[in-house]
């Protein structure tokens, strides 16, 4: 199995695990290539200058791709009251200013919303302020060569295939990351509310958006108390995550798969960038030289 680019694994960084410079030498020792850097509050609102510097230090040495995770919590750039989404807009501008600063490739973001979709007044007015935002954002990121990336969301909202075919339709630049596990979850809602007429399940997402699908998130996912739970370690949900994995690879353009993966059923242990390598090692054995962790590809088919 052969690929005609190159498929880096990464991990995500977060300042609730500690210091975010700390934790990118931590994943380098672990033989990651490449990371997803988290911005919650306050991270990197109120930085220290000495981080970012390391940061590009690190980045400079030992040749590391950085994606940035914007902000979510707090933040409704697909609300109709155009004070909180401009608000929104202005948040996800200094975000967009810093990762220029750490020289990312990519800003990833979600659109939300806590407004009732399932009135349509609602949702067509919603549905109209995300489009703006996405605007706003493509051209925030473009001016300072960013590549603008949209996540699927595990919720009703701009969770589904057709969904962002309409977020979409009006000359956008943005490409997709493709949350599996957000699939999973939002497929499963799609089957229970009938409300809103949407798909969320793998095939969809591929036969639909092959070629704009530049940014995976992986993880498991498994049925807690009834309820379908998301970002549990590779093999510890439900999914055949590696056949899942080689299908979208083999059928999209994606650059980047981040090892979204920080629950355990293991309650009484925390997920480590460790056990985020042994997960690479195993995807990398598993599918030959598809993918790319430690900077060497295994050369096996």
């Amino acid at each position: 199995m052969h690929l005609n680019r190159l498929v880096l694994l990464g991990v995500p960084i977060w300042y609730g695990d500690g210091r975010v410079d700390d934790l990118l030498e931590e994943a380098i020792r672990n033989g990651f290539k490449y990371v997803e850097i988290s911005f919650d509050y306050p991270w990197p609102f109120s930085y220290d200058e000495l981080i970012i510097r390391r940061i590009l230090d690190l980045k400079e040495s030992y040749s590391l791709d950085i994606g940035i995770h914007a902000p979510w919590r707090d933040l409704s750039l697909a609300s109709p009251h155009d004070k909180l989404r401009l608000a929104s807009l202005k948040v996800m501008k200094n975000c967009i200013n810093v990762a220029e600063s750490l020289e990312a490739h990519y800003l990833n973001f979600h659109i939300f919303t806590n407004e009732l979709v399932e009135y349509p007044e609602v949702y067509d007015k919603v549905m109209e302020s995300a489009k703006k935002s996405l605007k706003a954002i493509e051209r925030f990121c473009l001016e300072v060569g960013i590549k603008p990336v949209v996540e699927n969301n595990p919720v009703i909202f701009l969770g589904g295939v057709n969904q962002f075919k309409k977020l979409l339709e009006e000359d956008t630049v943005a490409c997709i990351c493709l949350d599996i596990g957000h699939a999973i979850v939002a497929n499963e809602l799609f089957a229970k509310r009938k409300y809103i007429k949407d798909v969320s399940s793998i095939e969809s997402w591929l036969n639909e958006f092959r070629d704009r699908i530049f940014l995976i998130h992986l993880h498991d996912c498994k049925k807690i108390g009834g309820r379908l739970e998301d970002h549990y370690l590779l093999g510890e949900g439900t999914l055949d995550l590696l056949e899942i994995l080689k299908e979208v690879l083999l059928s999209t353009n994606a650059r980047y798969v981040l090892l979204e993966m920080f629950k355990s059923t293991n309650l009484s242990r925390k997920v480590l960038i460790e056990d985020l390598s042994k997960v690479a090692t195993r995807i990398t054995e598993a599918l030959g030289d598809i993918c790319v962790f430690g900077g060497v590809q295994n050369n096996s088919s």
